[in-house]
């Protein structure tokens, strides 16, 4: 439909003539928004006749509070022009529009931009399925004019020229590349863009610090229109590839093409799924695809799926991101493609993908969850009662055997257990585990009460291990908890036995001391009877001039008298029971008590004795330790029946805070398989033995908190060695 020009007669007519014969629509506005002129293009494009005198936004109340109103408005009270785009609804039209203010009247230029907008979306559509196709790839991208100014570039390609996009827009090419290496560069684009043939050449990017970086580049040249080009540079950062010798060649081969540089498989194809392009990380994996569909080489179950797929992408345009299953040399393998539509000025041409092998990724997975399920099945399985603690929520996991435990479920909260912790035990427990957790440990530890839901207390072994995040923060520990109540109650039980033990083995001894006894005392109350026997005969032969001699026998059978007492006194204390009295002891006052209740005295005859105790005082019980001497003298004297040279040696030294006491014998040794059970319980070396004897040795020492073992033995005899502490200093 036609429309007449409109108020050519209200301007002069050169302006009108001018305004009526250029390419641009223009309107020309009174202060009051009434239209004063519209050429034919303006009257044409707004498809509205008879607009001189009418008012502006009467004709389009749409365009009120919009860009134009506001744009237009400006123009005028600031007397500027004013340049915009923008789109307007009711015409479906972008804009270009130049509102130029002329006194009281207001001139706009405007021309439907609407194609170029078209053009830029197409550009911008291409530019996301490139990005798409490489935003993971791990290789730079960028893209620049004919003028070698950036207008494009990926993530990887800033991160090797150590800019950002923003910054690398403001700079050529020609900025970033090395000067050794740019004669070469602009040498090479020349030819490239002569030819139009891709190119691949290695060459330095310096970065702003100074530094840089080697890549392999690959050369694209690319025409959209007759007189628009741009050059695309894929660079891949071999630096330390070159750093390393032995694979510069490897290197060189690897980066052939732009698309042969990537590791993982990449393909093209056509709208009749014919692959047009793959790299050779697919020619690898020994499929002859290139000018082939799916159908041609794989089962049709399997390619159907894939058609599947990639009619998805046709019909949607969008991309997409499927698994697959693909036989390669005989064995199935599962790759992650990435597929996105293959779009080149605006038609859809096919798709590009790109794969990635994820079979171990997902048989790591598979391992995992495996795992997971032997950990829960193991936790059902175990007595300890296993816990999760998450340290960021406080909220705590507990497998089934928490329920036995405590004889109640669990609450869900950390504060559930440290309420349960015995009153004198929680502070250090809880105090111990965050102080483990804040020191950055790993392995927690601790012994404690736990309560159950009757009031009575297990004994808990607590173990944890702390899972820390990339800054070290301690986020999750997990941890077992396991009751020793029935361990420290047989404990205790089996202290009980050995004490009765060695009370035992005090009664036991008697028969060994009967005839040491019997002769020890026969001897002194033989002396009394005759001393006594020998005064009386004095006083009634001599009378009162007896005297003197009397005196001196009456005082020989007071001292043997008081020997026969000692003897009584030792025995006692051998065979008494009670709890263990730490006093200061003089060991060789104990030795010389051992040995006249161990050996006899016709076998000390044949026993050379050598002390050396170097008159050294330890804290200890002088029963139990007497005890201890006991056994070891008899053993060594024992094991000396029969060798010619008998020498029973007993010594002690003193180390720091403790004394080292070694009873030795000139036997024959200890056989090889009794020493490594010459400790436990009814283990013996006579016919006649109980075989309780170093094991009573043992707890004592034990209980003194030194420990007792076998410092020597072979065919020159054995030393056996036991510590004690030393006796503590009065304080003044």
């Amino acid at each position: 439909m036609m429309f007449p020009t409109c108020g050519a007669a209200m301007l002069d007519l050169p302006a009108a003539d001018f305004f009526e014969h250029t390419t641009d629509c223009v309107i020309v506005l009174d202060p009051d928004w009434r239209f004063v002129f519209g050429n034919g293009n303006a009257v044409r494009e707004l498809g509205v006749g008879g607009l001189v005198g009418r008012n502006l936004w009467e004709c389009f109340p749409e365009a009120v509070g919009s860009i134009f109103d506001e744009r237009y408005r400006l123009a005028v009270a600031n007397q500027a022009s004013e340049t915009f785009e923008t789109f307007f609804a009711p015409l479906d039209t972008w804009y270009e529009v130049h509102a130029v203010p002329a006194g009281s009247q207001l001139t706009v230029f405007f021309r439907d931009i609407t194609e170029r907008h078209q053009a830029l979306e197409v550009a911008e559509s291409r530019r996301r399925a490139l990005d798409a196709l490489f935003s993971q790839a791990f290789i730079g991208i960028v893209q620049f004019d004919a003028a070698d100014r950036i207008a494009l570039a990926n993530d990887h390609f800033c991160h090797i020229a150590g800019r950002t996009e923003a910054e690398l827009a403001a700079l050529s090419i020609a900025d970033l590349i090395h000067p050794d290496d740019l004669p070469g560069y602009l040498a090479l684009l020349h030819t490239h863009r002569r030819s139009g043939e891709p190119k691949v050449s290695e060459l330095r990017f310096v970065r702003p610090d100074g530094t840089a970086r080697w890549c392999s580049v690959n050369i694209s040249f690319l025409r959209h229109e007759a007189a628009s080009q741009s050059t695309i540079i894929v660079a891949e950062d071999i630096t330390e590839r070159r750093s390393a010798s032995a694979k510069a060649a490897e290197t060189a081969t690897l980066l052939a093409t732009i698309i042969d540089s990537a590791e993982d498989p990449i393909f093209v194809k056509d709208l009749d799924g014919r692959f047009v392009l793959v790299n050779r990380a697919m020619e690898r994996a020994g499929m002859a695809l290139l000018g082939r569909r799916v159908e041609d080489v794989l089962p049709p179950d399997t390619a159907a799926s894939f058609a599947a797929a990639d009619r998805h992408v046709f019909e949607t345009g969008t991309n997409s991101i499927v698994e697959e299953m693909v036989p390669i040399h005989g064995t199935q393998r599962t790759f992650q493609t990435i597929k996105v539509p293959w779009i080149v000025d605006g038609e859809l041409r096919g798709l590009i993908g790109m794969s990635r092998d994820i079979t171990r990724r997902l048989e790591t997975e598979s391992r995992v969850r495996r795992s997971d399920e032997r950990y829960r099945l193991a936790a059902k399985a175990t007595n300890d009662a296993v816990w999760d603690w998450d340290l960021v929520s406080g909220e705590v996991a507990w497998n089934e055997a928490i329920d036995h435990l405590a004889g109640a479920p669990p609450g869900p909260g950390i504060h559930w257990w440290k309420q349960r912790i015995h009153d004198q035990d929680r502070e250090t427990i809880v105090e111990d585990i965050h102080r483990f957790i804040g020191q950055g440990e790993d392995r927690w530890q601790c012994e404690y009460r736990f309560r159950r839901a009757d009031g009575s207390y297990a004994q808990v072994l607590d173990r944890g291990y702390v899972i820390r995040d990339d800054d070290g923060k301690a986020v999750r520990m997990i941890g077992a908890m396991s009751d020793l109540s029935e361990r420290v109650e047989a404990q205790r039980r089996l202290n009980e036995l050995q004490n009765e033990l060695i009370h035992v083995s005090r009664l036991s001894a008697m028969g060994t001391m009967a005839s040491a006894l019997a002769h020890e005392i026969n001897q002194p109350l033989t002396g009394i009877v005759n001393y006594l026997a020998g005064a009386r005969r004095m006083l009634r032969d001599q009378g009162p001039a007896a005297l003197p001699k009397v005196e001196a026998a009456m005082g020989e059978a007071m001292a043997a008298s008081e020997h026969v007492g000692e003897i009584i006194r030792r025995l006692r204390r051998m065979v008494s029971r009670g709890k263990a009295q730490l006093q200061p002891v003089r060991l060789a006052g104990i030795v010389d008590d051992a040995l006249a209740l161990a050996i006899p005295n016709e076998a000390l005859a044949a026993v050379r004795i050598h002390c050396d105790l170097a008159d050294l005082e330890a804290m200890a019980d002088p029963v139990q330790i007497q005890q201890i001497f006991f056994n070891l003298i008899r053993n060594a004297v024992e094991a000396m029946d029969g060798q010619k040279e008998r020498i029973l040696t007993i010594t002690a030294e003193r180390r720091e805070e403790i004394i080292v006491v070694r009873v030795g014998d000139t036997g024959s040794g200890i056989p090889d398989e009794v020493r490594e059970g010459l400790f436990t319980s009814f283990r013996s070396t006579k016919a006649a033995g109980l075989g309780v004897g170093l094991t009573i040795c043992r707890t004592i020492v034990e209980a003194h908190g030194g420990r007792i073992f076998l410092e020597r033995s072979d065919r020159s005899g054995s030393v056996m060695a036991f510590e004690l502490p030393v006796a503590k200093t009065p304080q003044k």
